[in-house]
């Protein structure tokens, strides 16, 4: 689905003066509010223990590439819809919150927004020719004095201090009443950058030639109409490698084996996220599969109660179950204490757990307690 929805972005009808739009977007798509919401303000770690499509909303063909940080809402002024950066960013010296969009195979292309800064001791702009969340070039208003260019070094010299390469700067004082026009224009080493039509720094720099395109602030700032373009010439060579390295993956795919559907059955009530243990219970030989559900206590996820354990096999029998199920104690971000391993060396599988403040070992047949302490 994503390559197909920017194919259909890569095949614009081409402007007058043979440039064609490879991207436009005001931000409408979005529904009013946080981009992460609800899920960013449960845990950051939610998606490391839940498969979730999105955040909270549906992102493409944008994305957050930094998805632990909250960073994104979406409003409107004067009627007009905006995308902000509304975080004061507290890790700026390692990191930018950015929103990103595009294909790795952009290049020679613009790349221009509308940003009006809500802060003035830090940075807010454009990221173009982007590699990673680590290798990018970066044009941006900074300081409320400055325009600056410059790559973000995939490694740096100093623990938890981002690497940049400057690439150049000039005086452009700034406030924070209305929106400045930013734009790159880039072709092959040449990138130049200006402010309200005015080119403000121009340089040369081969070190990435191509990447996706969008917003990056460690400041509040508010974003508006964001564009890509690129001549025929450059847009047609893109849709033709996008092309080919689709029809490549295509082929890689086939080759392979496709996965079916072997098993399938309901776990009511008692189903949690990425929380199951693997292992012979009732000893017939075959795997059985034990799923805990938690309830999180005290501060945050630091001291989770194993509130019910379900052992079912893989056709879906219940074997046994302790505790009172709900799907509300399903939901977790972090790791929970429990594990299937013949302890005692006999043979027979036990069940090893954190319940209640005890360490226990179960019978992994029945979950009849057999020892605790």
């Amino acid at each position: 689905m994503r390559a197909l929805v920017l194919l259909a972005l890569l095949a614009a009808i081409s402007a007058p003066g043979g440039v064609a739009d490879l991207f436009y977007d005001d931000f409408s798509r979005f529904p009013p509010g946080r981009l992460s919401q609800p899920v960013g303000q449960l845990n950051a770690a939610i998606q490391e223990y839940h498969y979730l499509p999105h955040r909270g909303v549906p992102l493409e063909p944008w994305a957050n590439p930094i998805i632990h940080l909250d960073a994104w809402v979406v409003s409107d002024e004067d009627g007009k819809p905006y995308l902000e950066q509304h975080t004061v960013n507290p890790l700026a010296r390692i990191m930018n919150p950015i929103f990103i969009t595009g294909d790795e195979e952009w290049s020679d292309y613009t790349v221009e927004v509308s940003v009006k800064p809500l802060a003035l001791d830090e940075m807010a702009g454009l990221v173009f020719r982007y590699h990673t969340n680590r290798h990018y070039y970066l044009f941006a208003l900074t300081g409320g004095r400055r325009a600056r260019l410059a790559l973000r070094l995939p490694l740096e010299k100093e623990f938890r201090t981002a690497g940049w390469r400057e690439l150049g700067s000039a005086p452009f004082d700034y406030d924070l009443t209305r929106y400045y026009r930013l734009r790159v224009e880039t072709s092959g080493e040449r990138i130049r950058a200006y402010v309200d039509g005015k080119l403000l720094i121009e340089a040369r720099d081969g070190e990435l030639l191509k990447g996706k395109a969008g917003v990056t602030a460690n400041i509040p700032a508010r974003f508006m109409e964001f564009r890509v373009s690129a001549p025929d010439p450059a847009a047609a060579a893109i849709r033709a490698r996008i092309a080919r390295r689709e029809m490549e993956l295509e082929r890689l795919r086939a080759e392979n084996p496709r996965p079916v559907v072997w098993k399938k059955f309901s776990t009511p009530g008692f189903g949690a996220g990425r929380n199951v243990r693997f292992g012979d219970l009732d000893g017939d030989g075959q795997a059985d599969m034990l799923i805990g559900q938690n309830i999180p206590r005290v501060r945050g996820d630091a001291f989770v109660h194993l509130s019910c354990l379900t052992a079912v096999t893989l056709d879906g029998k219940l074997l046994w179950q302790l505790g009172r199920p709900d799907p509300r104690n399903g939901l977790l971000t972090n790791d929970t204490p429990f594990q299937i391993h013949d302890i005692d060396g006999d043979g027979k599988n036990e069940v090893v757990s954190i319940r209640d403040f005890q360490l226990q070992v179960l019978e992994g047949a029945t979950g009849k307690l057999l020892r605790r302490t």
